[in-house]
């Protein structure tokens, strides 16, 4: 059986330990074919952002209960001090109206976008590449492939430290992770990263390296090839076709 998460993976060791064997870590992979860093100028244009802004993004699904983002609307109360910084929020829900509210009532209207939902992947592959890093509210996840796909477009992730984000986020290496789901532990962590331009920057390139060397579609594809191998009793490494070891999942010889 599989597990999304360390977390999940943990869980079920724990609750089975006779099947501890059997328990494997398999992951989501990222569409580096869509989700890498684009120019940021040519990106801005093409949205219609001001270039004199800065932004950063969280993505998901307005559902207050798991993805908090009045956690971040809270945070984003004690960010003030940032001249010109607009957080964008990309994604619908149940939950919008009251957010709206929320917004207004924290008097945050021309701080906080709210993007709607967004299904051309090509163009939230664009607002990750104009904004400084990537920011995750969330109160608990399962594999918030949203914070991969940021990774794949060189940016660092700020979120809570809870399950599903602990094993995708290095705290202090890719990104930050705040403790006790409080805004203000929140606020900080995304203002030691937008003061510190060359900090951003190098936690960037290391999500961005994590994605490519964990999470790509040949990593992930591989690591499933080699375990439906196993469960049919069979050596990945010993099949061949035409002579060639073969990755059916990636649909060409390797």
């Amino acid at each position: 059986m599989t597990t999304l998460n360390e977390d999940e993976q943990k869980s079920m060791v724990s609750h089975f330990p006779h099947l501890a064997e059997r328990i494997r870590l398999l992951p989501n992979f990222v569409n580096s074919a869509i989700f890498y860093r684009r120019d940021k100028e040519q990106a801005l244009a093409e949205l219609g952002l001001d270039p004199e802004n800065r932004y950063l993004i969280t993505v998901g699904r307005l559902f207050e209960y798991q993805k908090g983002h009045s956690l971040l609307v809270q945070a984003a109360e004690q960010l003030r001090h940032i001249p010109d910084l607009k957080i964008l929020i990309a994604g619908g829900g149940p939950d919008e109206q009251s957010l709206r509210t929320l917004i207004k009532e924290k008097n945050l209207e021309d701080r906080i976008i709210l993007l709607g939902t967004i299904r051309n992947k090509d163009v939230l592959a664009s607002y990750y590449s104009v904004s400084e890093l990537f920011v995750l509210p969330s109160r608990y996840e399962g594999l918030p492939l949203v914070i991969l796909e940021a990774g794949a477009c060189g940016l660092p992730t700020v979120a809570f430290n809870v399950m599903g984000v602990r094993g995708l986020v290095q705290d202090g290496v890719s990104g930050l992770l705040a403790e006790g789901l409080q805004p203000s532990a929140l606020a900080a962590s995304l203002d030691t990263l937008l003061g510190n331009p060359e900090l951003c920057a190098e936690m960037g390139e290391a999500a961005l390296q994590i994605v490519r060397s964990d999470y790509s579609e040949e990593i992930i594809g591989a690591r499933l090839y080699n375990l439906l191998q196993e469960s049919l009793g069979l050596d990945p490494s010993a099949t061949q076709i035409g002579g060639d070891s073969f990755a059916p999942e990636l649909g060409t010889p390797v």
